[in-house]
């Protein structure tokens, strides 16, 4: 199978702590296998109405990237974000995970997920909050997985190197 011609519905999950490259990578992997780029819905939700948001707003946010993640496709869907992310932020900001969010994770299939480890810069943001608890989420999102006995894979390195490793991933993963 040539790159850009993956079968239809084929989903793949970049995810991780904050500022590791996962929106970048996403959307450059969309792009070089022909597929689709879904965005991260609670970014684009929080640059309307701020940073703080209400155990309500994560779960809004939580359905609605549900919702884009599992849209039909004729090509690939390169979804930047997954439920674990939304599991982990309810936990750490409310102490608790909402059953809609378990609910969510539970149901949601990937053909492949990869995890950026925090081994890149920081990039400060507006809407990024936590640089010195990256390595801590990305423990965290690596202990769901395992937890779930769902197999992923983590991206490292810098530079030409974190993209080498995820397009191998891929082309591995598809036998491309």
């Amino acid at each position: 199978m040539e790159k850009g011609l993956h079968p239809a519905g084929l989903r793949i999950a970049v995810t991780g702590p904050e500022s590791t490259g996962k929106s970048t990578l996403c959307a450059g992997l969309a792009l070089e296998f022909g597929g689709t780029h879904v965005k991260e819905y609670a970014r684009d939700f929080q640059m309307k109405h701020g940073v703080e948001s209400s155990l309500e707003e994560i779960v809004h946010m939580a359905e609605t990237q549900f919702a884009l993640n599992t849209q039909h496709s004729r090509k690939p869907l390169f979804c930047d974000t997954e439920m674990a992310n939304f599991m982990i932020w309810t936990d750490e900001a409310f102490t608790h995970v909402p059953e809609l969010i378990q609910r969510l994770w539970a149901s949601q299939t990937f053909d492949l997920v990869l995890i950026c480890a925090p081994d890149i810069p920081w990039e400060p943001d507006p809407l990024r909050l936590l640089p010195e608890a990256r390595e801590r989420l990305f423990q965290r999102f690596c202990a769901i997985y395992d937890a779930a006995e769902r197999p992923y894979r983590i991206i490292r390195g810098t530079g030409n190197a974190r993209w080498e490793s995820a397009e191998w991933m891929i082309e591995k993963a598809f036998k491309l």
